[in-house]
């Protein structure tokens, strides 16, 4: 045993706490043990120890009294504590204290002001999602699902039963994110039915339409532009409660879909249609699960535009790339440094575009930016987008020790992502 601490001072802590001798007694029998892994000290003899604990009145072996359970259980704590401290295996496994811990006790009645701070448990995920990804804050965002679904079971008042589902339903959206975010693309499909399930008991068709757009942004991200196409008319069923941004919104994935198709007409024309539908000036009169602000106006749209040009549909490559490389530029300033997410994936592909284009210069110092920003998430999206990137590296560069450097850090940040 190494690092015992002095008989004093422990001794000093045992008088501190009240402990009548407990974590003295504890200290000997570490001591005992440890002098008895040398070879020229002999052990203490039972009688010995014996004797010790008829002269002190007290041990880790006496009886507590029954006439002082309170105290008892005090001292069984600190005991405990102690023994844990100097090396002992805890009592119960460790998942099992958690289970234990995180049984949950639902209020009987769900009040206003219990909606209000699962609002803001919300929009601290929602924080955490752009700064580190969904691979991190996943089991956050179940973990406060799972809180709101047991409280949808209490009473409430009708007002307030409707505002915990539309809650309840954002929640859903944003745990379906995190955990596509995450590389889990099923799990996500499910967790956004169920948050169709919660707007639909809200009454918000504003809501259903917001988490049917969320759901048609992953599947077309996934390929699935057919079922992404399907799911926005689902949204505008919302009809006149839908306000200009949220049209906007809608319509921005309706490019994103084209785009996936390799359909540039139609993505040219449902972008026109998203920024003749946006009111910037009115996006604090939405509601507040609906953000659709300029800077993510001019992301997906950069977005849909790359799909177009990596993937082969747009006429003109080089122009193309090289008006793509500064909308993504602008994009990528716009958001703040803590949105580390969206502005790692906005570098590695402008850094795959001037790479695709020759720009070595000007796209290794963007890979550069790129892997600093990803060392900071944990990004299924991000992981797909750094391949790409590797894949855009020249090849007939390969025995170029900057292009090993670059290829081989890339490839560290996948390795560490994953």
């Amino acid at each position: 045993m190494r690092g015992l601490p002095s008989a004093a001072l422990v001794k000093a802590i045992d008088d501190a706490l009240d402990a009548e001798g407990v974590l003295t007694a504890l200290h000997e029998q570490a001591d005992t043990a440890r002098k008895a892994c040398r070879p020229a000290t002999q052990p203490r003899t039972m009688a010995e120890n014996a004797t010790t604990d008829a002269t002190t009145g007290r041990g880790p072996e006496q009886a507590p009294d029954r006439a002082e359970g309170k105290n008892s259980k005090r001292r069984d704590l600190i005991t405990s504590a102690a023994a844990v401290s100097f090396g002992d295996s805890l009592d119960e496994p460790v998942q099992r204290i958690l289970a234990v811990a995180d049984e949950p006790q639902v209020p009987t009645r769900v009040r206003a002001g219990d909606v209000l701070h699962l609002r803001g448990a919300w929009e601290a995920l929602i924080d955490g999602m752009v700064t580190q990804g969904g691979g991190a804050l996943r089991h956050q965002a179940l973990a406060a699902l799972r809180w709101a679904t047991a409280l949808l079971e209490s009473s409430s008042t009708p007002a307030v039963h409707a505002e915990l589902a539309v809650v309840t339903a954002k929640l859903a959206d944003s745990a379906a994110w995190a955990t596509f975010d995450a590389g889990y693309h099923e799990p996500a499909r499910q967790l956004s039915l169920f948050g169709l399930q919660a707007a639909r008991q809200s009454g918000d068709l504003g809501m259903r339409a917001c988490v049917a757009s969320g759901l048609a942004r992953r599947e077309i991200y996934t390929g699935n532009w057919t079922g992404g196409l399907e799911l926005i008319q689902l949204a505008f069923t919302a009809g006149d409660t839908l306000s200009p941004n949220a049209i906007a919104d809608l319509h921005t994935v309706s490019a994103l879909a084209y785009a996936r198709k390799q359909d540039d007409t139609q993505c040219r024309r449902y972008l026109a249609a998203a920024v003749d539908a946006h009111r910037p000036d009115s996006v604090s009169d939405d509601p507040f699960w609906l953000n659709f602000t300029p800077a993510q106006l001019d992301r997906d749209s950069a977005f849909a535009r790359y799909d177009l040009v990596v993937r082969g549909a747009s006429s003109d490559h080089t122009t193309e790339r090289l008006a793509l490389i500064e909308r993504l530029s602008t994009a990528f300033h716009q958001y703040p440094a803590g949105w580390v997410l969206f502005k790692a994936i906005i570098a590695t592909r402008q850094a795959s575009l001037l790479c695709l284009e020759g720009e070595r210069r000007l796209g290794h110092q963007r890979a550069e930016d790129a892997i600093a920003l990803a060392g900071q998430v944990r990004s299924a999206r991000l992981a797909d987008d750094l391949r790409m990137l590797l894949r855009s590296l020249p090849s007939r560069d390969g025995t170029d020790e900057d292009i090993r450097d670059l290829r081989q850090r890339i490839s560290a940040v996948l390795t560490e992502m994953t």
